[in-house]
């Protein structure tokens, strides 16, 4: 079924946390896109530590492309027919998420995650969502939250899996999670409120490939161990941007960025190894607040800023030694 080199080695971990296991197929599937960035390709993150040759690597490449012949993701779609819950939920244990999934697939009010737990029939949250588990907590079918999705002060949540997540009707909260390497949220297209991801110093990555507006502010910031952010779809964010003060910070990931607007304030400041930006303001037109450039000491802009019409407000590019 996995090409071998990656079957059934979760007690060699080479570096990767604990809980952060992909030893299924349906798992594999679920999470398929970022398993191939993470672990394929020129440079390789996962594991940590290395481990899997380069041959190894390249059958994962080549089985990843051809659809992931060899075994068989469940087949019943938990999402086909409603069956609202009203009112709150709380979830402390599995054993509550199973008891949940005995008899519901939706939630009319908040869903409160407290414990380390799989629970694979929640679609829709009218309300909010707030995550405070510990472990990995995997909400693999979950497709809309009205209200926020919060995940803040966790101290012992190392993942949070919501793969198929496409709306969030509030904001996006990742804030102060000791422990959290991982958030898995490649499906999301549209959030109505802010994006923030800070303070979270084991925290990786931030990614949302797929989203094209963010309604309120995106601020991705003091994440001391982040490489990358990939917002390579955004063309619109109705606040400020933010990224600042990302000590590992090195790319910002994709190809093509179609950033059009900024309504408030943009700021790229103190992230020492971030390199290119040359494609990321290529399409930019309108920034409704200030512009600061600042203190990337890695940083090169080359063609940047060649449709820009107007700034709001003021325009620094300061203290970047390669610019």
């Amino acid at each position: 079924m996995l090409p071998p080199a990656f079957e059934g080695d979760i007690d060699g971990r080479s570096g990767a946390p604990v809980g952060i296991d992909y030893d299924t197929y349906a798992r594999i599937v679920q999470h398929a896109e970022r398993i191939k960035v993470r672990s394929t390709g020129d440079k390789p993150t996962m594991p940590p530590a290395g481990g899997p040759s380069d041959s190894a690597r390249r059958d994962l490449a080549e089985w990843l492309v051809c659809g992931l012949p060899g075994g068989s993701a469940p087949s019943t779609d938990p999402c086909a027919v409603d069956r609202p819950m009203e009112g709150e939920l709380s979830l402390a244990s599995q054993a509550d998420a199973d008891d949940f999934c005995a008899q519901y697939s939706s939630v009319g009010g908040d869903v409160r995650v407290a414990g380390e737990l799989t629970a694979d029939c929640l679609c829709d949250v009218s309300g909010d969502v707030e995550v405070t588990g510990a472990g990995v907590v995997s909400l693999p079918a979950l497709r809309t939250v009205g209200g926020d999705l919060a995940v803040e002060s966790a101290a012992n949540l190392v993942a949070l899996w919501v793969p198929e997540l496409r709306e969030v009707g509030g904001s996006w909260i990742v804030r102060d999670n000791g422990s959290l390497v991982e958030v898995e949220a490649a499906s999301i297209e549209g959030i109505g409120g802010d994006y923030v991801v800070e303070d979270n110093p084991v925290l990786q990555e931030a990614w949302i490939p797929r989203a094209f507006t963010i309604a309120g502010d995106l601020v991705v910031q003091r994440n001391a161990a982040m490489t990358s952010v990939n917002i390579s779809r955004i063309q619109s964010v109705g606040g400020d941007l933010i990224l600042r003060d990302n000590a590992s910070f090195e790319t910002l990931f994709g190809e093509g960025y179609q950033l059009e607007d900024v309504g408030g304030d943009l700021i790229v400041a103190r992230n020492p190894v971030l390199g290119d930006l040359c494609n990321f303001f290529v399409e930019l037109v309108t920034v409704g607040g200030h512009v600061e450039l600042v203190e990337n000491d890695n940083a090169v802009l080359l063609y940047s800023f060649t449709r820009l019409e107007g700034i709001d407000g003021h325009l620094w590019i300061v203290d970047n030694e390669r610019l």
